[in-house]
């Protein structure tokens, strides 16, 4: 019937709008995720640097004592 149509739109498109609001809910998450792992990447590959140099100068050091 007529009603139970209209009734049928209006749930479909609640359900259409919440799911799509879950979608981007979850898709924040994931951007949110990726940016960290990249943060987390730089500030390893810096700490790297950092104790790469050091080492360089250990051995600089080493190496020109005569």
């Amino acid at each position: 019937t007529m009603i139970e149509s209209i009734i049928f739109l209006v749930a479909s498109v609640f359900g259409i709008t919440f799911w799509g609001l879950n979608q981007a809910g979850r898709i924040n998450v994931l951007e949110q995720k990726h940016a960290d792992l990249k943060e987390l990447i730089n500030t390893r590959f810096d700490a790297l640097d950092a104790r790469l140099e050091r080492v360089e100068k250990c051995l600089n050091g080493f190496l020109h004592k005569d």
